[in-house]
């Protein structure tokens, strides 16, 4: 669980890396094509065995996809073209908050008083970050337009979380990780093309290799496959609480490998996000052993 959000924050240094190496769409389209591949030869027998699910919610993987491969799978690479890496460790900490709002708004769930004040903390954070701590920012709207793509990436995610969830497919988790990022290529495949007529091609060279190749294999498959086996051995709740190591290793990351310089604003916004965040989403029983308080009292 230490090693699983290391390996979902290179996405991030990626990302910031690929800036000037190879497109935003060229990198999300062969990141996932690549991780098909890789895939393909340990799928192929559990996809026959489950075609007849396949077909049948044939929509449902198409829309996740979508959501969860294709517009979450670009935007990130779109919006690190303009704002930093360790803004965007921070802005990405904030999707569990944006999972639990979305699930209340689409599906009505309840939001308690505990997991409101974690929501406002945590969006308050998010306004320092965007607007760099300078209030007149907030005042005139003048913000980092790469933070509200990082903020689309998140929003997308969530509905991927928050419907893959509703769905709940009979798929083993190995093959839906598979197919959904083939319906992702789907998705990105005509963006790509519209990329690449448009004059940014994917260059054949050493640093496009080696951007594609980590966020295929690091970021992309060993992020989703270890994480999945650690859901499977801890559970959910615990899982969850490393999740919050993902902003410290991009910024970390960012900063031994990216000479990234870490502000005051980053700071602030960090201690109010990741309390926020902690508050809305740790599950009643680890909230009540951190306080000290038990189902008894």
């Amino acid at each position: 669980m230490v090693i699983a959000p290391a390996f979902m924050a290179s996405n991030v240094i990626v990302g910031r890396f690929a800036d000037g190496v190879v497109p935003p769409f060229g990198l999300a389209f062969w990141r996932w094509a690549l991780a098909v591949l890789v895939l393909l030869p340990f799928t192929v027998k559990i996809m026959i065995q489950h075609l007849p699910e396949l077909r049948k919610n044939w929509w449902k993987i198409l829309i996740l996809g979508g959501f969860g491969m294709g517009i979450s799978g670009a935007t990130p690479y779109i919006g690190l073209r303009l704002t930093t890496a360790i803004n965007a460790g921070l802005l990405f900490s904030v999707s569990p908050v944006m999972i639990m709002l979305l699930s209340a708004v689409m599906f009505a769930e309840t939001i308690k008083r505990r997991q409101l004040i974690g929501v406002v903390l945590a969006i308050a954070g998010v306004i320092v970050i965007v607007s760099g701590g300078d209030l007149t920012r907030i005042l005139t709207f003048s913000f980092n337009q790469g933070d509200f793509w990082l903020i689309g990436s998140v929003t997308s995610w969530a509905i991927y979380s928050v419907l893959l969830k509703k769905f709940h497919l009979p798929i083993p988790g190995v093959l839906m990780l598979q197919i959904t990022a083939m319906a992702g290529l789907i998705w990105l495949l005509p963006f790509y093309i519209f990329e690449t007529w448009n004059g940014q091609t994917v260059a054949l060279n050493t640093d496009t290799l080696l951007a594609i190749t980590v966020a295929a294999l690091v970021a992309g498959l060993l992020a989703y496959l270890t994480y999945a086996w650690c859901l499977r051995i801890i559970g959910p709740a615990q899982a969850g609480l490393f999740m919050y190591l993902i902003p410290l290793y991009s910024a970390g990351l960012a900063v031994l490998l990216l000479g990234a310089t870490i502000e005051n604003f980053h700071l602030i916004g960090g201690a109010l996000v990741l309390p926020g965040v902690a508050i809305a989403t740790l599950p009643d029983k680890i909230v009540n052993r951190i306080t000290g308080r038990s189902r008894k009292t």
